[in-house]
């Protein structure tokens, strides 16, 4: 490449006075015309590239709307405390359903902005799944497990404790306390498992390639 002042010197003397000389330097580069600094102009090396990472947030999938999806699983935990909970479990449902109602209008609604009517519809179909599946139907049955599970145990360390133990009396020999406490434990350690799960294995490898949909559906928090 030529330089500065071999071309001063050697190619065009008078045609180099109106040219302007750039100072390549980490910072910026000084522009002069006809020898005199006039401005700093400054030339990112980088410039900054939006966070990929960063999206916008869904309030669906965040607290305290993402507890709705949970309020059916409440009353299945209360049913059994007494007859009053039991005859209230269907009441439950109502914030539930209401949640999926909105959150699966959402997805549709988002789906079709994107790419017409069609993908809507997957979008919601797909979102209606997932709910089904990690808002219901497998909550639910961690319940009935954790409830059988602690009813089980129950009885089993009522035989080893002796009568007057204030465990034994105030909380093993009420069997339907023992279940209710079994069926939120279940549920509070198996609820972000079972979305993990149905995120993972039904909706990305199952449903996503199933209704021609990318991984576009976003997890609950």
């Amino acid at each position: 490449m030529i330089g500065q002042d071999h071309f001063r010197k050697n190619v065009n003397p008078d045609l180099y006075k109106g040219m302007c000389t750039y100072d390549h330097s980490k910072n910026g580069s000084q522009v002069c015309i006809n020898n005199q600094p006039q401005d700093v102009v400054t030339i990112s090396q980088s410039q900054r590239k939006p966070d990929v990472n960063h999206q916008e947030k869904d309030p669906y999938t965040e607290y305290p709307l993402r507890g709705f999806a949970y309020s059916n699983e409440v009353g299945v935990a209360l049913k059994d405390l007494n007859p009053i909970c039991g005859k209230l479990e269907k009441f439950f449902w109502v914030p539930a359903l209401s949640y999926f109602a909105l959150d699966v209008a959402d997805k549709f609604k988002k789906g079709k902005e994107e790419g017409g009517t069609i993908k809507g519809v997957q979008c919601g179909v797909r979102q209606g799944i997932f709910h089904a599946l990690s808002s219901a139907a497998l909550p639910m049955l961690a319940i009935d497990i954790g409830k059988e599970a602690f009813e089980k145990g129950g009885n089993f360390l009522k035989k080893q404790i002796k009568d007057g133990n204030i465990v034994k009396e105030k909380f093993l020999k009420n069997t339907p306390l023992v279940k209710t406490v079994g069926g939120f434990a279940a549920l509070i350690l198996a609820a972000k498992p079972i979305d993990k799960f149905v995120e993972h294995y039904v909706i990305e490898k199952g449903i996503n390639p199933l209704l021609g949909l990318k991984g576009e559906h976003e997890p609950k928090k």
